[in-house]
């Protein structure tokens, strides 16, 4: 392989010298900066003296049974102390259980790495991690602009106010519509992202008043021509040209990356940062972590029962969006998901009348969104199948083994969920 490897600097902790010295030599040949010790203890102690012009570690190999503390244990004790940085972490072991994959993952590692190290998967998962790397530290424009998000999915929501935080945008987000014209009569905002599906008062109501300018009933601060884009889940063909022709000044279709969104942004308030500004957000909107294009997963695809419970990259692209974990974005996606699914439950049970089919359509289209987002693609097709069922009437029969299925699912993604969330996600 001829691929140049990236120039950075790797911290190898093990316990047995021979390893030490394998992995030293395999690493200096390709030109990495290697750094050896023996325990955690002499990792931590390290890592916590290191001097400020010393650059930090871009990669650790941390093997995981040592005596003493062993490789879980100091990747905790990383996160725990702060010294964790923009490290990646890879795991090395010579025993694998079914279940190390997913304890790794939890601790945060990146890659696990089986022993004895073979050379040529070892410089792979170098290459990969930083490549992921690379894409995540794409200079992201700062577009310094009051954005308004007018949403009613919790696990959308996190996700839009940290794409917009990460372009460098004040970022407000209301649940509902009418909290949106409120916000409006409240705040001055540059741009309006505004969701169309809502419950009560919908996005295209919403965009009426606002047009009109104010009045007695919304004194509005934020001027009737402001740019509003229209957000939807339920892309249907022509629906760019109707909302264009509703007065919306641009349409983003759900799930839609931060590329996307970066371009778009561009297109209505970039002129604030001038012509070279304007070039930055094509390059990083072409570039952009989670947008047009994804970097390879680095992190495992997790099973549950055999069958995946959420997509690797999919998860890759919300670690994107938070690279240092600053702001724990997966830990408050994952609890605004099983939040969802604890109040869009009931919604599902049959009532003294029966079935009411405009909730059971409600949680099918509220959960097909945030759970593709969150990466349960399963859950996601189930939840688009039933609303396709739905939409275009349905009997008994068809739907009710659908709706036993779409029950059965939303709980093995809870389940799996919460046990992710009592451990550590640091």
């Amino acid at each position: 392989d001829t691929t140049a490897m990236p120039s950075i600097c790797v911290l190898v902790v093990d316990d047995h010298p021979t390893n030490r010295t394998v992995l030293e030599n395999m690493l200096t040949a390709w030109g990495l900066r290697v750094t050896l010790v023996g325990d955690g203890e002499q990792a931590l102690q390290l890592l916590r003296t290191l001097p400020l012009d010393v650059p930090p570690f871009d990669l650790a190999l941390i093997d995981w049974h040592m005596p003493g503390m062993d490789g879980i244990e100091l990747a905790h004790r990383l996160h725990a102390d702060g010294l964790i940085g923009q490290t990646q972490l890879v795991l090395l072991s010579s025993v694998a259980a079914p279940d190390d994959v997913r304890v790794a993952q939890e601790a945060g590692f990146v890659r696990f790495i089986h022993k004895p190290v073979r050379k040529a998967e070892l410089r792979q998962a170098i290459l990969g991690i930083a490549a992921a790397r690379q894409e995540a530290e794409v200079h992201m424009p700062q577009l310094g602009a009051s954005v308004l998000v007018v949403e009613d999915n919790p696990v959308n929501q996190e996700v839009m106010n940290q794409m917009l935080q990460r372009m460098g945008c004040s970022v407000r987000v209301v649940g509902s519509a009418l909290e949106g014209l409120r916000a409006l009569c409240e705040d001055l905002f540059d741009l309006v992202l505004m969701d169309i599906q809502m419950p009560g008062m919908d996005g295209v109501e919403a965009l009426q008043w606002l047009r009109r300018g104010p009045t007695p009933r919304f004194t509005f601060l934020t001027p009737p021509q402001t740019p509003v884009v229209a957000v939807t889940a339920n892309a249907l063909e022509g629906d760019e040209e109707r909302f264009l022709s509703l007065g919306f000044d641009a349409y983003l279709s759900k799930p839609y990356r931060q590329g996307q969104l970066l371009a778009m942004l561009g297109r209505y308030v970039g002129n604030r940062l001038g012509r070279r500004g304007q070039l930055g957000i094509e390059a990083a909107a072409r570039t952009a972590p989670g947008g047009l294009t994804s970097p390879e997963p680095t992190l495992f695809l997790a099973l549950e029962d055999g069958l995946p419970l959420l997509d690797a990259t999919a998860m890759q692209r919300l670690h994107d969006l938070d690279p240092s974990g600053q702001n724990q974005l997966v830990r408050r996606v994952m609890q605004a998901f099983d939040a969802s699914i604890s109040r869009l439950s009931p919604m599902l049970d049959a009532g003294p009348l029966g079935l009411d089919l405009a909730s059971v359509l409600h949680v099918a289209h509220t959960l097909r969104s945030s759970s593709s987002s969150l990466g349960a693609l399963h859950l996601s097709a189930l939840c688009a199948d039933l609303e396709q069922v739905l939409r275009r009437g349905v009997d008994a029969p068809e739907l009710l083994p659908r709706l036993d299925a779409l029950r059965n699912e939303m709980q093995r993604v809870q389940d799996g969920v919460r046990h992710r969330l009592s451990m550590r996600t640091d």
